[in-house]
């Protein structure tokens, strides 16, 4: 499936690419009527979308527009994940014997 959304994407900034796992998100809680969002992400860049239009390119704001209007419609939390404590947390985890 990655693949395919590369494909899609074609040769873009990764800001692009992480502004459109935003985007696809959405579409796909609303596509399947949820009522609750979180979204995260390590790139504050990228989720000062929500406050920003200017950020968001040209050729996907009438996208983005619709989008907001459905965040408006749901409880949806953004968050920003700083990455230095997301690797930590990652070998914490992967510290942890299971037997």
């Amino acid at each position: 499936m990655y693949w395919r959304i590369f494909f899609v994407l074609g040769i873009q900034s990764s800001p692009f690419a992480e502004f459109m796992g935003i985007i696809l998100a959405i579409e796909q809680t609303k596509n399947a009527s949820y009522r609750h969002l979180w979204l995260e992400s390590d790139s504050i860049l990228v989720l000062s979308i929500f406050s920003l239009i200017q950020l968001v390119p040209w050729f996907i704001r009438e996208r983005w527009n619709i989008c907001l209007s459905f965040c408006k419609e749901i409880d949806i939390k953004v968050s920003y994940i700083c990455l230095a404590d997301k690797l930590a947390s990652s070998r914490l985890a992967n510290s942890f014997e299971f037997s």
